[in-house]
């Protein structure tokens, strides 16, 4: 834990450490009830794409954050569009 942490992210940061451990010994798929895996696919493809935007931000130049920034605009208007139907 860090240095400075308040008691909730402490308590937030063992209660993750306890569920990676819980995957980790049964399985993602033993966990979770089947109606809940298309809430699961949706979380998990938002963190895969965040953490791209991310690396890709990181890995580039002044020209590359733009193209990054672009691109993460355009999937967030696709979001709006399929939201507001």
């Amino acid at each position: 834990m860090g240095w400075f942490d308040s008691e909730e992210e402490i308590k937030k940061k063992q209660s993750v450490k306890i569920m990676q451990a819980k995957i980790g010994k049964e399985g993602l798929g033993n966990i979770i009830a089947p109606e809940d895996y298309q809430k699961v696919l949706i979380e998990q493809n938002e963190t895969i794409i965040s953490l791209l935007g991310v690396i890709a931000i990181g890995q580039s130049g002044i020209a590359g954050d733009a193209v990054t920034l672009i691109h993460t605009s355009r999937y967030y208007e696709a979001l709006n569009k399929i939201i507001e139907k």
